[in-house]
C-alpha cells in the first residue's frame, strides 16, 4: 500500500469516527440527515417584532406571530398580480406583509392575531415579509 493510500485511508476513518462520536453524543441531531434540504434553508422564528426589526435579516425566511393593526388597500401590479397588504405588530413595532392571492386570500381584520411564514425584505427601504396569502394563518 502506497504512502497517499494510506494517508486516505486513515483521514476516512478520522472522519467516520467523528461523526459517530457526535451521532452518539447528540450533537449531529440538530443536522440530521433525513432532510438535508431543511438546514439549506433555516427558518429564523420570530414572536417579537421588534426584535425582527432590530435583527434585519434581509433576504431570510422567517415565521412570525403577531397582531394585526391595520389593513391596506389590495394592490394590482402592472403585470396583473393581485396582493394583500397590512400590518403586525406586536405593540411595540410593525411590519407589513404583503402577499400573493395566487393561491387565495387572507381574510384578516385588524385585531386579529395571525402566524405567518415569508421572505424579510426592504421594499423602498420599508421592512416587510413577503409571502402567499395561504401562508398567512389567523389563530
Amino acid at each position: 500500500m502506497d504512502e497517499n493510500m494510506l494517508r486516505f485511508l486513515m483521514m476516512a476513518g478520522f472522519i467516520a469516527l467523528a461523526l459517530a462520536i457526535a451521532a452518539v453524543s447528540g450533537e449531529l441531531s440538530s443536522y440530521g440527515l433525513s432532510d438535508p434540504l431543511e438546514n439549506l434553508y433555516p427558518v429564523l422564528e420570530y414572536d417579537n417584532i421588534t426584535r425582527l426589526i432590530e435583527d434585519m435579516p434581509l433576504g431570510k425566511d422567517v415565521s412570525l406571530s403577531g397582531t394585526v393593526s391595520r389593513v391596506a388597500d389590495d394592490f394590482t401590479s402592472d403585470s396583473g398580480h393581485e396582493y394583500q397588504q397590512f400590518y403586525v405588530s406586536d405593540g411595540q413595532s410593525e411590519v407589513k406583509v404583503f402577499c400573493s392571492k395566487h393561491h387565495g386570500t387572507a381574510d384578516v381584520r385588524g385585531g386579529d392575531r395571525v402566524f405567518l411564514l415569508g421572505r424579510f425584505q426592504k421594499y423602498y427601504n420599508i421592512p416587510e415579509i413577503s409571502t402567499g396569502c395561504s401562508d398567512v394563518n389567523i389563530i
